[in-house]
């Protein structure tokens, strides 16, 4: 299902303009119950070089637990050049405390994965 909408949208981008940068923001909200459940954007990432694409992770509304599965497929999303990871922080509609939302910063810039940090997508 994500792979045909995924590519139903790079469909679209043939279309725009070579002058225009675009690109694809992905909000992955799935746990990697096995090391084919983000295959299929892994599969996308790769086929599109040209397409840059901003992947959310949120492992639990925030950024943590997570274990040693969930590190590795991010690490695999990663190592495509074409991807940027973002990191998910719950605002609770600005009435999260600030403290709370600097401390969930703090842990996603601990994880191994985060050199390749690019941005943090602040929601709600």
């Amino acid at each position: 299902m994500i792979l045909a909408i995924l590519l139903a949208i790079l469909g679209f981008l043939t279309v725009v303009p070579a002058h225009a940068k675009t690109g694809i923001i992905i909000p992955l909200y799935s746990y990697p119950e096995t090391t084919e459940t983000w295959e299929p954007l892994e599969t996308v990432i790769s086929t599109f070089p040209d397409v840059q694409f901003y992947v959310i992770v949120n492992p639990a509304s925030r950024p943590g637990p997570t274990n040693t599965n969930y590190q590795a497929a991010v690490t695999v999303l990663c190592m495509h050049v074409n991807m940027l990871l973002v990191s998910y922080v719950l605002m609770s509609f600005s009435a999260r405390p600030l403290d709370k939302v600097q401390q969930d910063i703090k842990t996603y810039t601990g994880w191994p994965t985060m050199s390749s940090l690019a941005g943090i997508f602040f929601n709600e």
